[in-house]
């Protein structure tokens, strides 16, 4: 029999009349008037070539074609009650594979943390990063191409945002560069040349920016995309540079640099997750969300 000519509705109506034996009854039971059982199972008759209840003084009782489907039916019916009340679910048993976008910077800083509890409780989830692409990554989330994207500013229709860490900045120089002893002027910053960490390799930094509001201006000889370049570059010449704190932090134990704060007012920044309403309901992707921020941070909403 083709199945296409069957309405849900029309199983719900042949369930209850089984289990009430009366159409009055089976109709309060799905909010329908007595009228509409019985155009239903009317219906129902038509397609199955059976008359499925026959009238008697004890009620409506089921024919033996009826007593034949009834528990394939009621079955069936079973399952899809149990498959829409739980809805989707993604356990750490589940097998996936997840695609964030995200700079060197935040690499750095997500990754370690977040692979580590993948390890521990989803085995079978791997991870796959694409380098972040302003001017593709809010297309890249609306059309299902990256799951994720982690960065300071990002902004479309339909997107979602939940904050993950706060950072500052601070400023490395070389151990050896003679150009700084124990502290860093406002005069050394502008004159020192600089190294900039720029994803896009163009415009001006939030240093540009503050230094602008005082007419004053740094001294830039090299712009890179990877921050992790930096560190050996300070070692090697006589340049500074401005970078995140929980990154350059973490530089000082494997290279011989200084550390200094900029001698210029640059506001925290701050680092969010971002994703499309598409993604909104995933259940593998809220997951995921929830590690970035419960388990590898250690907050919650």
């Amino acid at each position: 029999m083709n199945l296409q000519g069957i309405d849900l509705n029309l199983l719900l109506v042949f369930e209850a009349i089984y289990n009430d034996g009366n159409l009055t009854l089976a109709g309060e039971r799905l909010n329908l008037s007595q009228p509409a059982v019985s155009n239903a199972l009317r219906r129902l008759r038509e397609k199955l070539h059976d008359p499925l209840f026959v009238r008697t003084a004890d009620g409506m009782l089921p024919t033996v074609y009826t007593e034949s489907i009834i528990n394939v039916v009621t079955d069936a019916l079973s399952s899809l009650r149990d498959c829409f009340a739980s809805g989707p679910v993604f356990e750490g048993t589940s097998k996936h594979n997840f695609r964030l976008m995200m700079g060197d910077y935040n690499g750095a800083i997500v990754l370690p943390g977040l692979m580590q509890q993948i390890a521990k409780t989803a085995p079978n989830v791997s991870i796959r990063t694409l380098h972040i692409d302003r001017t593709s990554a809010y297309e890249k989330l609306r059309t299902g191409r990256t799951d994720l994207v982690i960065s300071t500013d990002l902004s479309g229709p339909g997107l979602y945002q939940q904050q993950l860490f706060e950072d500052t900045y601070v400023t490395l120089v070389g151990s050896e560069n003679p150009l700084v002893k124990d502290q860093l002027t406002l005069e050394q910053f502008c004159e020192i040349p600089h190294v900039l960490f720029s994803l896009e390799g163009k415009g001006s930094s939030n240093v540009d920016v503050a230094l602008a509001k005082r007419s004053l201006k740094r001294n830039l000889v090299l712009r890179v995309p990877h921050v992790s370049v930096i560190p050996q570059v300070l070692e090697q010449n006589h340049y500074l540079a401005t970078l995140p704190a929980r990154m350059a932090i973490g530089y000082l134990q494997r290279y011989d640099l200084k550390i200094f704060q900029p001698p210029v007012d640059l506001a925290p920044f701050t680092v969010y997750q971002y994703w499309h309403t598409r993604q909104h309901h995933d259940p593998a992707v809220a997951w995921l969300r929830s590690q970035l921020k419960e388990q590898v941070f250690g907050n919650s909403d």
